[in-house]
């Protein structure tokens, strides 16, 4: 019943991309934030890079929806090259961008690029944010480096549930 639910939202979501474009709207930073968001939550990630193509302005959210879909569909590759693009353009990654970067970095199980990412997100001053916290121990923990997972764990000033859940 769910795949059938998301499929209908699919389709009426690509009517209104259509309306969209029909009616020669352009196609904004809000408008189109929805429509990756959408198309990547379907699984449709190539509509998703049309869109996002399409759009005259992009900004932090749409590409961080585009390298979590990447993600969420196997498309690790992608979704670090867009993570690179977006620095390149000059976006400012926010913290959520950051803790799927180190996800994708999990996944690799590349300890090596994982604390490259740490360092960045040391120097932006993330590293107390929660989600980046845990994200920062899963990947320490998964890629065989215990030592550095305890380390950031025990100098949480709240221990997180979720932490627990990783140990």
């Amino acid at each position: 019943m769910k795949v059938c639910a998301s499929l209908k939202n699919l389709q009426e979501g690509r009517h209104v991309h259509a309306y969209i474009i029909k009616t020669g709207s352009e196609i904004d930073v809000y408008v189109g934030s929805v429509l990756v968001d959408m198309y990547c939550k379907s699984g449709s990630v190539m509509d998703a890079r049309k869109v996002l193509d399409m759009m005259s302005q992009r900004d932090v959210i749409s590409c961080t929806a585009r390298i979590s879909s990447y993600a969420k569909n196997g498309l690790i590759d992608d979704a670090l090259k867009m993570f690179i693009q977006m620095k390149f353009a000059g976006m400012k990654p926010n913290q959520f961008t950051y803790v799927i970067v180190l996800g994708l970095c999990t996944s690799l199980a590349d300890l090596k690029q994982g604390k490259q990412v740490h360092a960045l997100v040391i120097k932006l001053g993330f590293e107390a944010k929660a989600y980046v916290r845990i994200g920062l121990v899963d990947l320490y923990a998964k890629c065989g480096s215990l030592e550095d997972a305890y380390e950031i764990f025990s100098r949480s000033l709240e221990p997180y549930v979720v932490m627990y859940v990783l140990q």
